[in-house]
């Protein structure tokens, strides 16, 4: 990750304007003039990039702030809950986006940047991606941490609902004398007790109510293991994002190495092309020489 040295560069700076005797007011004076010049400077790609980790800092403060609360049970409400991972979602959204913008404007600006200019934008958009990763990794902790609660409480829903389901209590209906209430009227069928045809149907409708709370539990067990799928799965993708941005810094640097390597190499077969060419010409002047050292040698004889 991008470390920055703005610090570091204005203590060498100044030890480098001491060793030239340059007093505090000028310098002072030229570090004003170049933050300005920089600041006038900034290209609509600075502008976004600084958006988009101005937004990443937020986003960072925002899961700092709400993820004590979100974690632990009872603090807020599943509604509260769900409001929050819709505010941290649409964030991590929007930055993804803005980063991508980011990389098709470097696509797009290619030809008429240069080299250098070139990587270190895409070398922003790196970073940046990177900090929105660790931040989006970090939430998604949490989030497998609540799912992991509501799978617990489930759990516990059904091991109650299973002890009821084993040992049913039958209903207890009290006659209307016992509750000190009298008919005015004397029938006696208001004073007996129910049918076995009415705890039968009392029995039915209580197993279905049962049936139907089973199927209801069962569903929303369902639904909560495929969040939590989900959720692991997204944490997986992304630390294999987070893998490949490593693995493209790794590439990119050897690419650089390469680069270096390749205009080292030229530089040195240059050098050859030159020598060989000088050698060329001194075998061909000691020819020369030798034959005419020849033909004296021959005149000469004669």
């Amino acid at each position: 990750m991008g470390v920055d040295q703005t610090q570091v560069l204005w203590e060498r700076a100044q030890a480098h304007a001491k060793a030239g005797a340059v007093d505090e007011a000028r310098l002072e004076q030229l570090r004003s003039a170049q933050i300005l010049r920089s600041f006038a400077a900034r290209s609509n790609f600075t502008d976004v990039a600084l958006q988009v980790a101005q937004n990443v800092e937020n986003l960072t403060a925002y899961v700092q702030q709400n993820r004590r609360d979100y974690v632990q049970p009872g603090r807020l409400s599943e509604v509260e809950r769900d409001r929050v991972e819709a505010q941290v979602g649409d964030f991590i959204r929007t930055c993804k986006q803005n980063i991508v913008k980011l990389q098709d404007s470097v696509a797009a600006e290619r030809a008429s940047l240069s080299t250098d200019t070139v990587a270190h934008r895409l070398g922003v958009a790196l970073v940046l991606s990177e900090r929105l990763q660790l931040v989006g990794a970090a939430f998604d902790r949490a989030r497998m941490l609540r799912y992991q609660q509501k799978q617990q409480q489930q759990r516990d829903l059904q091991r109650r609902q299973k002890h009821v389901r084993l040992s049913p209590t039958k209903p207890t209906f009290s006659s209307p004398t016992q509750n000190g209430l009298h008919t005015s009227y004397g029938n006696p069928a208001a004073d007996s007790p129910p049918s076995a045809l009415q705890e039968q149907a009392l029995a039915q409708e209580s197993a279905a109510l049962m049936a139907e709370l089973e199927s209801v539990g069962k569903g929303a067990f369902q639904v909560e293991s495929t969040m939590h799928e989900l959720a692991t799965l997204n944490q997986m993708f992304a630390s294999q994002i987070v893998q490949q941005a490593e693995q493209i810094e790794l590439l990119y640097n050897q690419a650089v190495d390469a680069t270096a390597n390749v205009d080292r190499g030229n530089v040195h077969l240059k050098k050859a092309i030159r020598m060989n060419t000088s050698a060329r010409w001194y075998m061909f002047y000691i020819l020369i020489i030798a034959a005419l050292c020849l033909l004296f040698i021959d005149w000469y004889s004669s």
